[in-house]
């Protein structure tokens, strides 16, 4: 039995993240394929697509390269502006999802403790 995807079970056509152009473009490409092309793991190219991470400017001038090869017209812009549209919301609730940080403030630092202590008195 062949294996399914995620496109089998309709899970992109519902994420609004593969209709942008850059999503288009995977979708249409092949994750693996690009990822392979570009010398890159699979899974930056779902970080790209998903809004996480942008891909480098020469990975980008690569995928429009790429896209322009096989007919999509994808600009800069659109890989660009979807790391900063799509990706912000994706960003902003992992931040949220993440416990939160405790950091001391500089005169709050606590400072090792001295030798005495740490081995008992001589």
């Amino acid at each position: 039995m062949a294996a399914l995807g995620k496109k089998a079970f309709g899970f992109r056509a519902t994420d609004r993240r593969w209709e942008s152009p850059l999503g288009r473009f995977v979708d249409f490409y092949g994750a693996d394929e690009l990822a392979s092309r570009m010398e890159v793991h699979k899974t930056a190219v779902y970080h790209w697509v998903s809004g996480t991470a942008a891909p480098r400017p020469d990975k980008a001038v690569a995928i429009r390269r790429i896209a322009r090869s096989t007919g999509f017209a994808i600009s800069l812009d659109d890989i660009y502006q979807h790391f900063l549209e799509d990706g912000a919301e994706t960003r902003r609730s992992f931040r949220q999802s993440q416990p939160a940080r405790v950091s001391l403030r500089s005169d709050q630092k606590q400072s090792p403790p001295n030798r005495e202590e740490k081995h008992g008195a001589t």
